[in-house]
């Protein structure tokens, strides 16, 4: 019997006066013209602050300890074909001024009020944060009564 597996990813919201910074997606095939904060794929023996970490390097050329990042929102997500446990990271201490360091894949790197994100947030983002700002400290994207919602979904472009 083939056990199931779960994808494992993580995000990053850098605050700063109350603002965090996201940028718009391009090129991917996942949400393009949408706005992201840094995230990716755990890699394999990787912790999820480590991994956090990573990708924070990797997208937004800033370098973040990782005992400096503060786990604020765990999600299960699942996006029509795979489920995903996500961790959010909160940072307010890095070291370097954020850049699009993956300039094919990314445009419009800006500071938005966590309050009030842009229109065009990837939905699945947006709840996070919310239920983050709720008080909350889980929360699930797709998913009724505690089963994935089948919804024939594909991720506009």
């Amino acid at each position: 019997m083939i056990r199931f597996q779960v994808r494992a990813a993580v995000y990053v919201l850098f605050e700063k006066k109350g603002k965090i910074l996201m940028f718009r997606r391009k090129n991917t095939d996942w949400f393009d013209g949408y706005f992201n904060v840094p995230c990716g794929h755990i890699d394999g023996g990787e912790s999820m602050p480590y991994a956090a970490a990573r990708e924070a390097r990797e997208e937004v050329g800033v370098t973040v300890s990782p005992k400096d990042l503060k786990l604020i929102q765990t999600a299960h997500r699942y996006n029509g074909k795979y489920e995903y446990l996500e961790t959010y990271f909160l940072a307010k201490k890095w070291k370097g001024e954020p850049r699009l360091n993956e300039e094919e894949l990314s445009e419009e790197l800006s500071w938005f009020e966590m309050e009030s994100l842009p229109e065009n947030t990837i939905p699945y983002i947006r709840e996070a944060i919310l239920s983050y700002l709720s008080g909350h400290n889980y929360c699930e994207y797709n998913f009724k009564d505690g089963k994935p919602v089948e919804i024939g979904y594909t991720a506009p472009n």
